[in-house]
């Protein structure tokens, strides 16, 4: 006979089944992960009505949160996609540029960019010394021990840098979906480049290079090299040994898992107004407006690499209090929150007009591969409700 805990798991599934099935766009599948096999795009009325049966496999091309600040984990190494492993090693270059500096400059967060477009191509990492000087990296991260190899679009690194730079400004080709704050920065940073007299501009090369597989307890080695010319200018660690990395922890798997949502809700032309935390990192994931409507959104995102969806906190269990309170917060800075400036006032103003009892609340579940198994998320998206 099963236990209590059993029974009641066994319900929740057979619910989950049910929910799935009756919703007439998939057949039963055999396990809540086995839906990815019938994986769909969501259209934009799909998303907001919160079915709960919908999910999309976001695919390689997922878009990564870029304000990660963390990228190795305790846990043992694990086989991850080409995908993740390249973000990660953009990570860990952007913790050591940070937490070590560069070329002699002490750096921040405020200091590093990423322009990427849907694709995650693009300027892998931008500095901009408290100086004035300006570095441009590209990133290769190999699970062979060996350096990677530039592509043929990447041999000069000044033309490739300003096509980039170019595309991005003008939204053209795969940048179309850049952010506002983006386009901002590759106008501005196109016009220093071009536009004389130019600043100190360094071309980087940033080889992050994982052992082999068959050596998963030797040292990751990072090396930063002259874009064009290969010279080495510096050789570092990147964690002390390759068996505390791979795996996010829940702070980095969280951060990835409200990118994807953003990417979904992107493609389908949600405008992404905000995502709003405070000092600790907790708040309102994601806020947008529906593309036909304008109806206002508030999402809360759940990522787990378990079968199961991650669970609302009590606080979180009452959607429209929770996002009234935290908009409330967020506009004082108070109760953990930082002072916000002035845009982000405007903003929280408007949400807070804006909330009439028209809006709706979803809940977005991200399943991550699970532990030691390659794949891409999946997407599946639900009321915002009392569990």
């Amino acid at each position: 006979m099963p236990n209590g805990k059993q029974a009641k798991l066994g319900r929740a599934k057979e619910k989950a089944r049910r929910t799935i099935a009756e919703s007439g766009d998939f057949k039963k599948p055999e396990a809540k992960r086995t839906c990815r096999k019938k994986a769909v795009d969501y259209t934009a009325e799909q998303i907001i009505s919160g079915s709960g049966a919908m999910v999309q496999d976001t695919g390689s091309g997922l878009s990564i949160a870029k304000d990660l600040t963390k990228a190795c984990s305790a846990q043992k190494k694990v086989q991850m996609p080409d995908w993740w492993l390249g973000t990660l090693g953009e990570q860990l270059v952007i913790v050591d540029l940070v937490g070590n500096g560069f070329d002699g400059n002490k750096l921040t967060r405020e200091n590093v960019n990423q322009i990427k477009n849907e694709s995650d191509n693009g300027i892998d990492i931008i500095v901009e010394a408290p100086g004035g000087s300006l570095y441009f990296f590209e990133v290769k991260t190999t699970e062979t021990g060996k350096p990677g190899v530039l592509s043929k679009a990447q041999k000069d690194p000044e033309d490739f840098v300003l096509a980039c730079l170019a595309d991005a400004a003008s939204r053209n080709g795969r940048f179309a979906r850049l952010s506002d704050d983006d386009v901002a920065t590759a106008k501005r940073l196109y016009r220093l480049v071009t536009k004389g007299p130019p600043p100190e501009v360094q071309y980087i090369k940033a080889d992050v290079m994982f052992p082999p597989k068959v050596k998963p307890t030797d040292p990751v080695d990072m090396t930063y090299s002259r874009w064009d010319t290969g010279d080495v200018i510096d050789e570092r660690w990147a964690v002390d040994d390759a068996s505390t990395y791979s795996y996010m922890i829940a702070a980095e798997m969280g951060a990835m898992g409200e990118g994807a949502v953003i990417e979904c809700l992107k493609k389908q032309g949600f405008d992404v107004l905000k995502s709003l935390h405070n000092n600790s990192g907790n708040g309102i994931d994601i806020i947008a407006r529906h593309p036909g409507s304008g109806r206002l959104c508030f999402l809360e995102v759940k990522t787990t690499t378990r079968d199961v969806a991650g669970k609302l906190q009590q606080a979180q269990r009452d959607a429209e209090g929770f996002a009234r309170l935290r908009l409330e917060r967020a506009l004082e800075g108070t109760h953990g929150w930082p002072p916000p400036d002035d845009d982000t006032k405007k903003v929280i103003c408007e949400l807070l007009d804006d909330m009439t009892g028209d809006e709706r609340y979803l809940k977005a579940n991200v399943y991550m591969p699970q532990l030691g198994k390659s794949g891409s998320p999946v997407l599946v998206f639900e009321d915002w409700k009392r569990e």
